[in-house]
Formats: structure tokens, C-alpha cells, sequence
């Protein structure tokens, strides 16, 4: 095969790059084929020049002229002549006869366009460089005093997971990333000497071995200044070939490994964390160890974007789990799920047969951002069949405030059957905005016929130091 034919040119030119990329020497090409490659391939150089009369190698005779032009510290000589040394190796059209050398204007000209050329591929590729190492960062926690060891995750996370937990004897963290649910959520610790500095002069580091000082558990917090963090980091501690603790951070958290081997999962996908971590929800709970783990587990899989994380807390709160990790999954379905853990949440307080559970939905409807909430509350405030339930979603119908709320809470103070709840809707006026409270406590204390509602209402306006309460005061012992 003739390597002079004008098919045969270096790949570098038939995958149809731009004149002024540096390039490596590359092989010869059959005729027609024209190989893609990738931008990296345009940084190399500077590469020796071929020499004439070897085989393989760019010969110039008579009216062929190499699809190369060669400049730099020398120019190629005339033909039969070698080109020494190491020379730029330029990817552009000979511009005129195979041994034309370039004018002065020329030569400055090309030099200065070649130069600019460069300097735009270098930009793209340092830029392409941050990218790959941001996402490769972002797929790994800022570890300190660690001996981390970092695993693809290529048969499944449940596999390769097991595996590791399998032989691992001594205290080890196995470790990995996804994606957080939408929202501002900062989970690190912060020392005594970081509480009264801005939260963004903060150094957020946890141990996670020992005791923390100051953990801060701040999900749908409002914007405090500092970034919103991209994913949760999800760490399990194996020991004894078993899993200890699972604990919950956010990407902007140093971690403290105090020295331990820490085995990092990379490209876990969040389905199989959300099945792995529930299946830590399904065990036993016989233990306070095994209590935590279960509800470390649910406060991970809540975190998580994907929307597997719904079905699955929706599985736990059903009545043949235990009442404790109804009550816990209710708390997250209303603080970070939105739309869907309010829908949850709706029918649990409606139906679950629990008392405890259903309490704790008033407060979990409290926490949601939803605005149908408050509807939910106050049908739980007037229909629940426990006094007890009924009572608390007044006082967190209080804490939500509103017109809607207040009427709820006067309502109860009326019409409850039950003297306690009536006591305990007085209290929830107590906490109102005091434009709304004071005046609806005076009318209470006047009107109201139960003689222990009306005491209680004159016990919180005396607490409230409001110049309402104090001329009402005046008007009953002057009269």
C-alpha cells in the first residue's frame, strides 16, 4: 500500500479536526475510513516528524504533497532533504508548492491564529477536566483521617454490599452517595465555637466515631446563605461482620473517620439504596440498637430524590409495622415528601388504629409545607375519637396560626364534648399572634358557660402582659 495516495493521510486530519491542533503521530488509514476521536487526542504533542524514504512514512514526491504542513523552531527542508529534531507537527493543508516555506507575515500570522486555536481547545479541556473531577467528587464525602478504599458498584449495591460486610471483622464505614430530595437541607454538627458564628462561616466536620458535639439535623431550613447541598451521604458502620449504626449527612459535611478504613461505594443507583436501606426497616426491633438503625434507615430513604422513596415509606406506615416506626416514617412523609407523604399522611391520621400514631400525624401535618394540612388538622381537631388526639392537633393548629386555624381552635372551646380538650383549645388561643389570641380569650372568659374554661382563659390572659387583657381585668373587679 502506498502511503503517498491522498486517501492515505494521518487519522488526525481524516477524523476532521480544525488546522492548529497539535496532534499525535497516528497510523495510516485505508482508504475512505475516516475514525472519530475524542477532543483529548488533540493534546499531544510536540511529536518527531516523520523523515523521508522510511517506510510508513510521509514521502514527498513530485506532485503528491502530504495532507501536513510542518512548522515551528524548523521548517521542513526541500525534498530529499530530512527534517531533524523534534517540530511542531501542525494539522493544515501544504499552501503551495511541497517546499514552499512561508513569509515572515505569514509564518507570524499562522503562529498567532495556531496560538489562539490552542489556547480555546486548552480552555475546553481544563474545563472538561473540572467537570469530570467535580463529578467524580461529588460522588465521594469529604473524608478526613481515613484509609478510604474506593468500589465500583458493578453487580448491584446489595451484593456488593453484603460482600463487604461479610469480611469485615474489624470497624470499618462502608459508605456512598445520591441524590437529595429537593429543598434546603444542611445535616453535619457544628462546635460550641462555630454556634454564634453565620452559618456560612461555619466548619461543618462530625466525627463518626465517638460522640458528636452539636449535631444539626436541618432539613427544609430557610436559606441561611450558604449553597444548597447536591446529595446524602448514606454510611453504614460493619463490624463483626454485622452493621452497627447507619448514619445520614449531607455532601457539605467533613467527616471524621478517626483513622478507620472507610470502603466508598461509587455509582449507586437510588432504587437499590432505597431496597437496601429498607431492608433494615424490616428487621426486628427488639433491641434500642435495632430501634435506631430502623429509624436511621427511614430518615435516609426520605432524603432520597427518587420517587421510590414514597412507595417505600408508604409501606411502612401500614398497621403490621411496629407503632414506632409508624410514628417515625409519619414525621418524615410530612417534613420532606411533599405532596405525595401529605396524601400519606391524610389517611393515616384518618385511619390508623393507633391513638399514638394518629397524634403523631398532627404534628407531622404541622411540619408539611403543603397547604391542604391544615384541613386535615382541623378534621382531626373536631372528629378524632380520642380527646387526647383531638387536643394536640389543636395545639398544632395554634403553631400554624391563620383564620382557618383560630376558628378551628374557637370551635373546639364551644362545642367539644370533653371538658379537657375544651382546656386544652383555651391554651392553643394562648398561642395565637396576639391580635388574634388576647381578643378571643377575653370573649371566653366572659361568655364561655364551663366555669373551668373560663378560669383557664383568665389564667393565659394574665400570662399574655397584653394592655387588653389588663383593662379586662379592671372591668370584672371594678364591677
Amino acid at each position: 500500500m502506498n502511503p503517498t495516495h491522498r486517501d492515505h493521510e494521518l487519522w488526525n486530519w481524516s477524523a476532521g479536526l480544525r488546522p492548529g491542533a497539535i496532534a499525535k503521530q497516528g497510523r495510516w488509514l485505508a482508504p475512505g475510513r475516516r475514525p472519530a476521536l475524542q477532543f483529548t487526542k488533540c493534546l499531544h504533542g510536540p511529536v518527531p516528524l516523520p523523515r523521508d524514504g522510511e517506510p510508513g512514512r510521509v514521502q514527498r514526491r513530485a506532485g503528491v504533497h502530504p495532507p501536513q504542513y510542518c512548522y515551528g523552531g524548523r521548517v521542513s527542508p526541500a525534498p530529499g532533504g530530512e527534517a531533524d529534531g523534534w517540530e511542531w507537527f501542525a494539522l493544515t493543508r501544504s499552501p503551495g508548492r511541497r517546499d514552499a516555506r512561508p513569509t515572515i507575515g505569514q509564518f507570524i500570522g499562522r503562529r498567532a491564529r495556531h496560538a489562539r486555536f490552542l489556547a480555546a481547545w486548552l480552555r475546553i479541556a481544563l474545563c472538561s477536566a473540572i467537570a469530570t473531577a467535580s463529578f467524580a467528587f461529588g460522588q465521594e464525602a469529604r473524608l478526613v483521617n481515613a484509609q478510604t478504599q474506593t468500589h465500583t458498584v458493578a453487580t448491584g449495591l446489595k451484593q456488593e454490599f453484603q460482600a463487604l460486610v461479610k469480611n469485615q471483622v474489624e470497624p470499618a464505614w462502608i459508605g456512598y452517595a445520591v441524590a437529595i430530595v429537593e429543598g434546603n437541607h444542611h445535616i453535619c454538627c457544628s462546635s460550641s465555637e462555630d454556634r454564634h458564628k453565620p452559618a456560612s462561616l461555619r466548619h461543618a466536620r462530625c466525627k463518626l466515631e465517638g460522640r458528636d458535639e452539636g449535631m444539626n439535623f436541618n432539613t427544609n431550613g430557610d436559606d441561611d446563605g450558604r449553597e444548597s447541598p447536591d446529595r446524602v451521604l448514606v454510611l453504614f458502620r460493619a463490624a463483626d461482620k454485622t452493621i452497627g449504626k447507619i448514619r445520614v449527612f449531607t455532601d457539605d459535611c467533613e467527616l471524621d473517620a478517626g483513622g478507620l478504613t472507610v470502603h466508598w461505594l461509587s455509582e449507586v443507583k437510588p432504587k437499590e439504596s432505597i431496597k437496601l436501606l429498607a431492608s433494615f426497616v424490616e428487621g426486628p426491633e427488639n433491641s434500642k440498637a435495632g430501634r435506631r438503625i430502623s429509624e436511621s434507615a427511614i430518615a435516609a430513604i426520605a432524603l432520597h430524590a427518587d420517587v421510590a422513596a414514597d412507595d417505600a415509606l408508604a409501606k411502612f406506615v401500614e398497621p403490621n409495622h411496629p407503632e414506632e416506626a409508624r410514628k417515625h416514617t409519619a414525621f418524615w412523609l410530612g417534613n420532606l415528601r411533599g405532596q405525595k407523604g401529605y396524601e400519606v399522611l391524610r389517611r393515616l391520621v384518618r385511619e390508623d388504629p393507633s391513638d399514638k400514631v394518629r397524634e403523631h400525624c398532627t404534628f407531622a401535618l404541622h411540619v408539611s409545607r403543603v397547604p391542604q394540612a391544615v384541613n386535615a388538622m382541623i378534621e382531626a381537631a373536631r372528629e378524632d375519637k380520642s380527646a387526647h388526639v383531638r387536643g394536640q392537633a389543636l395545639f398544632w393548629l395554634s403553631q400554624k396560626a391563620g383564620e382557618k386555624a383560630a376558628q378551628a381552635i374557637s370551635d373546639a372551646v364551644e362545642n367539644d364534648p370533653e371538658t379537657e380538650v375544651k382546656k386544652k383549645a383555651v391554651f392553643a388561643l394562648s398561642q395565637l399572634p396576639k391580635d388574634e389570641g388576647v381578643p378571643k380569650l377575653i370573649n371566653v372568659a366572659r361568655k364561655n358557660r364551663n366555669k373551668e374554661v373560663r378560669k383557664d382563659a383568665m389564667f393565659w390572659l394574665g400570662q399574655s402582659n397584653d394592655s387588653r387583657a389588663l383593662a379586662f381585668f379592671e372591668e370584672v373587679l371594678t364591677r
